[in-house]
């Protein structure tokens, strides 16, 4: 799996197979510590209804990956610019429509740590933008900088509404040019994440746009209960205390 660059439909599995590993009952040896609960559904089998997710897998997962090695290298191999360049330009860059959503300034130690300090709506700017934000310091036929190209395509793809008829082909292709440039420059197996990309264009073939499974919208529903959290110095009971709070707060808005 570590380096797979398209899916392997001979490995997929389905309910037999699954069925199989269940008996067995070797998490180690199959993956499988018990049937999924959900099974019991006459509607519902999880090797049948199988669903991924833009906001964990790309944005909390491979965009960080990609990234911390592109800014890396950009800034501390090829020295095109500086932590403090980038900061500045992330600061003053004019982001129109994702003014509420843009990218906080890189950390000393962001490539040690391996991971930028973003949340998945600012992570989903900074992709965005980042061509703009930094490009003219980069010359052109940059490997590095292909990859960050190879990556956004990716992202642009699976984070569109409307998705073209020959659009899993488009996509296993654009997937399969990721993990091999990731492989190629990094030097390092891919992660579980970047595995989960190779199953992205079955899905899209069978359900379309990715967008309305993706969890960004029902996890932007927690900060209510963050911010009811936070109100209190109490630490006794904090989950009925959210939920009470939150309830009241949705009553108002229903009034």
């Amino acid at each position: 799996m570590d380096n797979a660059l398209t899916e392997k439909v001979a490995l997929l599995r389905d309910e037999a197979n699954y069925a199989a590993d269940v008996i067995t009952n070797d998490v180690a040896l199959t993956g499988i510590r018990e049937e999924c609960v959900w099974n019991v559904l006459e509607s519902y089998h999880v090797v049948i209804n199988r669903i991924v997710d833009i906001m964990h897998d790309l944005l909390e997962g491979v965009g960080h990956y990609v990234l911390v090695f592109v800014l890396s290298n950009l800034i501390e191999v090829a020295k095109f610019f500086s932590i403090d360049t980038f900061n500045c330009r992330v600061a003053t860059f004019s982001y129109g429509c994702y003014d509420r959503n843009k990218p906080r300034p890189l950390k000393e130690d962001f490539s040690k740590r391996k991971k930028l300090s973003l949340s998945a709506s600012e992570m989903l700017t900074l992709i965005r933008v980042l061509g703009p934000l930094i490009e003219d310091y980069v010359p052109e036929g940059n490997p590095v900088w292909h990859l960050y190209l190879s990556f956004k395509s990716v992202v642009d793809f699976v984070v569109s509404s409307s998705i073209p008829l020959n659009g899993s082909d488009m996509l296993r292709t654009l997937v399969e040019e990721l993990n091999d440039a990731y492989l190629k420059l990094t030097k390092e197996n891919l992660e579980a994440k970047f595995h989960f990309l190779t199953h992205y264009p079955e899905l899209v073939e069978l359900i379309g746009s990715l967008l309305p499974v993706w969890a960004m919208r029902n996890e932007a529903k927690d900060q209510v209960f963050k911010t009811s959290a936070d109100a209190t110095t109490s630490r006794l009971n904090v989950f009925h205390f959210s939920h009470e709070k939150s309830a009241e707060i949705l009553r108002k808005i229903a009034v």
